[in-house]
């Protein structure tokens, strides 16, 4: 075989080989050139980013979840970080107003809830004796302020509950992995927004919470139809507000844990059938009466 043979034989293969490449980049909608594009103009720099696209793993999966429970991801959870989770990563980026490069880096995780523990914002899963630790060394000398759902299962009741916890000051909200919504969607459009920028603990053991809480010098006020009435509950020092389910308010134990009880009062003469008021204006009503009296001592 002839020199110029050889050599257009071997252009062949390089151009076959070459063709195949391209088949398999189209197909698999690889991107060379992301990881090149996006330095120097992503939220993150290269030492923060945690999840990007070709990532796989257990945060993946985490990632996929929340996005999932917010309507953005439809895809499975498999802890790959492919296109679809990369195109529901740049829609979350953009409602938050965070630079959409689809990558989940410290402030995408941050907004999503899933910053790593000690990070600005979100805290881990369980993670309460931590953000009681921040909040007590953090929080520019003012007394930490928690509000924790017992049971409260209603979206909506969630978010508004979160955004009036945020507006009047609260410094995180704790709320349990089950036996009560998460943070979905919805919750985050009721909080207008709230979710996304006040610390959400969800916890496995509501009451070891409580615990752990009080451990840290915070006294632990129940909302209760058999409490003491606002009016005459001091709500100006540390405080954790605990609020119960829609139908039967805190659970037992919860109850027995909490340093004391406080009550709504009600305008005398009103008909019976109707003797509580909805947890989120109960939430809404304590939590600023918390910044009031905080106000008031300035």
């Amino acid at each position: 075989m002839k020199a110029t043979d050889i050599g257009k034989y071997l252009w062949r293969i390089f151009v076959i080989l070459l063709l195949n490449i391209l088949v398999i980049v189209m197909v698999s909608g690889y991107e060379p050139f992301a990881s090149f594009a996006s330095q120097g103009a992503s939220e993150d720099s290269a030492q923060e980013v945690l999840s990007k696209y070709g990532s796989q793993g257990e945060e993946v999966r985490q990632i996929q979840t929340k996005l999932k429970e917010l309507g953005l991801y439809t895809g499975s959870i498999d802890g790959i970080y492919g296109s679809g989770t990369k195109n529901a990563v740049i829609q979350f980026q953009k409602q938050q107003g965070l630079d959409p490069d689809g990558i989940a880096g410290t402030k995408t995780l941050t907004a999503l809830g899933l910053a790593q523990s000690g990070g600005n914002g979100q805290f881990s899963d369980s993670d309460v004796a931590l953000l009681a630790r921040t909040i007590s060394a953090e929080a520019r000398g003012e007394q930490p302020f928690l509000v924790l759902c017992d049971g409260v299962e209603d979206p909506h009741n969630l978010g508004a509950i979160v955004r009036s916890a945020y507006l009047c000051g609260a410094h995180g909200v704790v709320i349990p992995k089950r036996g009560g919504v998460g943070v979905t969607g919805t919750v985050m459009k009721a909080s207008a927004g709230a979710a996304a920028r006040l610390p959400i603990a969800r916890v496995s053991n509501l009451a070891q919470a409580i615990r752990t809480i009080k451990e840290h010098n915070i006294f632990v006020y129940c909302a209760d139809l058999g409490g003491a009435p606002l009016a005459k509950t001091d709500l100006s020092g540390p405080v954790a507000l605990v609020l119960g389910s829609e139908g039967g308010g805190p659970g037992a134990l919860t109850r027995k844990l909490c340093d004391a009880a406080v009550t709504l009062e009600m305008a005398p003469g009103q008909a019976t059938g109707v003797d509580s008021y909805n947890v989120s204006v109960a939430a809404g009503i304590l939590c600023y009466d918390v910044m009031r009296r905080r106000l008031a001592k300035k």
